[in-house]
């Protein structure tokens, strides 16, 4: 079973095994990238080979990369005295990434295809 966006939309809602966090700060990002991949053939097949295969730098690179600036990561760039993340765009696109890892990871752990 391929990895889908809703699988990381739903993973990063999920408080994580270790710590407790909650990483939804980054679904912004990954709603951009399924909105991108409707109106864009060529972006969408980047994201369908990364779901399928990973590739932190395709990620990086090429899927979020042009959301660097977007207002929904500039809304979380700032301070951590003020609650926010000195780098919002790295912390988003890292999390997403590491998301997709923890979802294989799990399933071939559980034989879930």
């Amino acid at each position: 079973m391929t990895i889908t966006l809703d699988d990381i939309r739903a993973m990063l809602r999920t408080p994580t095994e270790i710590h407790g966090y909650v990483w939804d700060f980054a679904i912004p990002m990954v709603d951009a990238i399924e909105a991108k991949a409707k109106e864009d053939t060529v972006y969408a097949a980047w994201v369908e080979e990364w779901l399928a295969e990973g590739g932190t730098i395709t990620l990086r690179d090429e899927i979020c990369e042009t959301f660097r600036h977007a207002d929904f990561v500039l809304a979380e760039q700032g301070s951590i005295l003020e609650g926010k993340r000195p780098y919002a765009f790295n912390d988003m696109w890292m999390v997403i990434d590491s998301t997709r890892h923890r979802i294989r990871c799990a399933r071939e752990v559980t034989n879930v295809e």
